[in-house]
C-alpha cells in the first residue's frame, strides 16, 4: 500500500508541475503559438521529404509513402509525450553545471523523478498532436484492424519509455566531464536520427545494432514493419527491451549522483 500512495503522491506532484509549466509557457499567448506551431511546421517538412522521396522512386523493401507517415507519427508522438510532460532530463547537464541540482537533492520526492517533472517542453505538445494526427490517418488509410490499433497504442508508449530512457542515460556524462551537455546532446542525437529512418533502408546487421545495442528503430520503424506484417506478437519484445532500457537508466542515474559534490569547482566556475 504504501507504494501505491508513493506512486500516487508522485504522480500528482507531477501532473501540478506539469500544469505550472504549461501556465509559465502561457503567459506569452502569441509566442507559445508560435512555438507549437513551428514544431507542427517542422514535423511536416519530414513527411514532405519522404512522400516526395517514395514518389520518385517508387517503393522501396514494401515501404511507400503512407507508412513514413506512420513512421513520423510513432516518432513525433512518442517524442512529444516524453518531453512534453517530463523533460527535465535534457536539464540535467545544467543543474549539474551550476550546482543546481542542490535544491532536487533536499526535496522529500523521488531525486530522478523530481528531476524529470522540473521541466517541460511544452513546443512538444504540438508532436503530440501532430503525432496523434499522423498515426490517425496512417491507421485510417490501410484499414487498421482493432488489433491493428491496439498494437498501435501500445507501442507508443514503450517507444516513449525508451526516448526517456536515453535521454536520462546520456545526461549522466554530467557527472563525468565539464561542459557534458554538447556531449550529451550529440550522443542522443545519434540515437534519435535513425528512428526518422524507414527501417527497410537499413541492411540487416544496422537493424540488428539500431535495435538491441542502441534501439532507435524500436522507436518508430519496426512497430510500422510490425503493422505491415501483422506480427502483433512481438510487442512483448518491445516492452522487455523497454523495461530493460528503463532500470539501466535510473541505475545509471544514481550510481553517477554520487560522484556530485555541492558548490563543486565545475559549479564555481560557472558562477564567475
Amino acid at each position: 500500500m504504501k507504494i501505491l500512495s508513493n506512486i500516487s503522491e508522485g504522480l500528482r506532484v507531477g501532473w501540478y508541475a506539469w500544469r505550472t509549466n504549461l501556465r509559465a509557457a502561457m503567459e506569452h499567448r502569441v509566442a507559445f503559438a508560435l512555438q507549437v506551431g513551428g514544431m507542427v511546421l517542422n514535423d511536416s517538412a519530414f513527411i514532405a521529404v519522404w512522400i516526395l522521396f517514395f514518389a520518385a522512386v517508387g517503393e522501396v523493401n514494401g515501404w511507400n509513402g503512407w507508412d513514413s507517415v506512420g513512421l513520423l507519427g510513432f516518432g513525433t508522438l512518442s517524442y512529444g509525450l516524453g518531453f512534453g510532460f517530463i523533460g527535465g532530463s535534457t536539464w540535467v547537464c545544467r543543474y549539474v553545471a551550476d550546482s543546481s541540482l542542490d535544491a532536487f537533492l533536499l526535496t522529500p520526492q523521488n531525486v530522478l523523478w523530481r528531476i524529470l517533472i522540473s521541466r517541460s517542453d511544452i513546443t512538444a505538445l504540438g508532436d503530440v498532436v501532430f503525432g496523434g494526427l499522423l498515426l490517425s490517418s496512417y491507421a485510417w488509410h490501410i484499414h487498421a484492424s482493432w488489433s491493428a490499433g491496439i498494437f498501435m497504442m501500445l507501442a507508443v508508449l514503450p517507444a516513449t519509455i525508451l526516448t526517456l530512457a536515453i535521454s536520462i542515460s546520456v545526461s549522466t556524462f554530467a557527472f563525468y566531464f565539464l561542459d557534458a551537455e554538447q556531449i550529451a546532446f550529440n550522443i542522443f542525437k545519434t540515437f534519435l536520427s535513425p528512428s526518422m529512418y524507414p527501417s527497410a533502408l537499413f541492411p540487416s546487421g544496422a537493424k540488428m545494432v539500431f535495435t538491441f545495442i542502441i534501439p532507435s528503430l524500436l522507436v518508430a520503424g519496426l512497430p510500422v514493419e510490425m503493422i505491415k506484417g501483422k506480427e502483433y506478437g512481438m510487442l512483448g519484445m518491445f516492452w522487455g527491451i523497454a523495461a530493460v532500457w528503463a532500470v539501466f537508466s535510473v541505475v545509471l542515474f544514481y550510481i553517477a549522483l554520487r560522484r556530485y559534490e555541492s558548490g563543486n569547482a565545475l559549479g564555481l566556475r560557472s558562477g564567475n
